[in-house]
């Protein structure tokens, strides 16, 4: 994976969202490489007045969710930057890679099993399909 300077990390908060972390935080030890970690809040395009309020107070709590995960890179000299965005995730995901001209997205798979563990998961599915560069999905 030379070439690599900016990677997106696609967090979730699932396990494999977890171990997708975990994977890129070894992979920075590695080499210079400049690390994005983004949630995405999908809500309704049109909230009125009484739900701002609750989206308000849940984009404080994902921005602290991803603060805390930015510490673990900071635990390892490393540095990542936060980004929470709203939106249809996979399509926020990508608009934001091509906008920031990003590398690689990384995300994590859907933590099923049986049958279901043959599908990716919408999100990871969406990326692998549209995105406009590589994705690595970590299961």
């Amino acid at each position: 994976m030379m070439g690599l300077s900016k990677v997106l990390l696609a967090y979730d908060g699932s396990e494999n969202s977890q171990k997708a972390l975990e994977w890129l935080l070894n992979f920075a030890q590695q080499t210079t490489v400049q690390t994005i970690i983004i949630k995405v809040l999908e809500f309704p395009v049109d909230l009125d007045s009484v739900m701002e309020a609750g989206a308000k107070s849940l984009r404080k709590s994902l921005m602290d969710q991803l603060e805390k995960v930015a510490g673990t890179f900071t635990e390892k000299g490393l540095s990542a930057k936060k980004i929470v965005l709203e939106g249809e995730p996979a399509s926020q995901l990508i608009q934001y890679a091509k906008k920031e001209k990003v590398d690689l997205i990384i995300c994590g798979t859907r933590g099923l099993g049986g049958f279901e563990s043959l599908l990716l998961g919408s999100v990871a599915h969406k990326l692998v399909t549209h995105s406009p560069v590589p994705v690595l999905v970590i299961k």
